[in-house]
């Protein structure tokens, strides 16, 4: 099923729908891939972003995990600025659900 919505902002004008998609641990995330055409089919914007391979020897120390947090950081302000989204949606897997909460945890201004 195809839905067609174009959302609006308070002055009329038409607001960018952003989807930002992280994938897991250990994994370069196909379904990332399989999910863009279906969002951009439906009038989303789809970004799947690829932090590369992170191993579980990576993801026992906290500076490896704090250099991914640092990465989204850079890749949401990227996204935002690129789209002119002022708030993006994300949808994650696994550790990259972790590097969400942590970001979000960390940097409270930013919001999905």
């Amino acid at each position: 099923m195809v839905y067609r919505s174009i959302a609006r902002d308070l002055g009329g004008g038409v607001v960018k729908r952003v989807v930002m998609s992280l994938h897991g641990i250990r994994t370069r995330g196909i379904w990332q891939k399989d999910l863009a055409p279906t969002l951009a089919l439906n009038d989303f914007i789809p970004y799947a972003l690829d932090y590369g391979w992170f191993s579980t020897f990576e993801f026992a120390s906290p500076k490896h995990r704090d250099r991914k947090v640092a990465w989204l950081l850079s890749e949401y302000e990227r996204v935002k600025g690129q789209a002119s989204s002022s708030r993006p949606s994300m949808i994650a897997h696994s550790f990259g659900t972790f590097l969400v909460a942590k970001l979000l945890e960390k940097y409270p201004e930013i919001s999905f």
